[in-house]
């Protein structure tokens, strides 16, 4: 590094282009697998809670591993700004919102 004090002061690609980029590959692949797992969800409502329980963890974990990894590459290269913040809360919400959107038993 050119500046061991600051991290962002590189000769090469910075470090939160390469999370840019791993961040757009998760969440293609997110959004392909929240997709088959949400179609996939539709035939097995009657099925035992396990099944439905390990096809949601399945489909969504990209998800996770990307809101998460959002969350943390926003928190650390852009917390001194609004947008990074912002971002942040984003990709938080998106891990709420997977949790509360997980297979219930039925009744």
């Amino acid at each position: 590094m050119e500046n061991p004090g600051n991290p962002n002061d590189t000769l090469g690609v910075p470090a939160v282009a390469m999370y840019l980029v791993v961040l757009i590959v998760l969440t293609a692949t997110s959004a392909a697998l929240t997709g088959l797992g949400s179609f996939a969800q539709q035939f097995l409502t009657r099925r035992s809670f396990t099944l439905r329980i390990g096809v949601y963890a399945f489909a969504n974990a990209p998800l996770f591993v990307t809101s998460l990894l959002g969350a943390l590459v926003s928190l650390a290269y852009l917390y001194d700004a609004v947008s990074g913040v912002l971002a942040a809360l984003l990709f938080l919400l998106s891990f709420a919102l997977l949790l509360l959107a997980s297979p219930r038993r039925l009744n």
